[in-house]
């Protein structure tokens, strides 16, 4: 299933984008350069599409992209693609990983979510 939606990105004084789906409820990312942050685009949407779905069993039209004017930045349409059935398996798996003894140490001393932590790094990672 292709998905295409208009997108908002606005820059910030440090030449980072935020990027938000207007049609997406709390459909939002950022990256630091205009190439990262259009890829975290397609990923924040594919997942959040596929919790939409998951949830609400259908998706929002899509707005009409000339009618969006934001205040600062710009309007593109952004993309990605989810399975055929249309929804993401979201089924949680375990995976056991090898850390040194003074990650493992300080990140726990923070109060680090190990699991997000991975999770997180792998949506950047892809």
């Amino acid at each position: 299933m292709n998905i295409l939606y208009p997108t908002i990105f606005t820059p910030d004084e440090t030449g980072s984008y935020f990027v938000e789906f207007p049609d997406i409820p709390n459909c939002f990312t950022e990256g630091d350069t205009l190439k990262e942050a259009f890829s975290m685009g397609q990923e924040v949407l594919a997942a959040m599409c596929g919790i939409y779905l998951e949830n609400k069993g259908t998706l929002p039209p899509p707005s009409d992209i000339s009618s969006l004017q934001p205040n600062e930045g710009f309007v593109s349409l952004v993309g990605t693609v989810l399975p055929a059935n249309g929804a993401l398996d979201t089924t949680s798996v375990n995976k056991t990983v090898t850390l040194p003894k003074w990650l493992n140490d300080a990140a726990t001393e923070r109060g680090i979510n190990f699991s997000a932590a991975l999770r997180n790094a792998l949506l950047r990672q892809l």
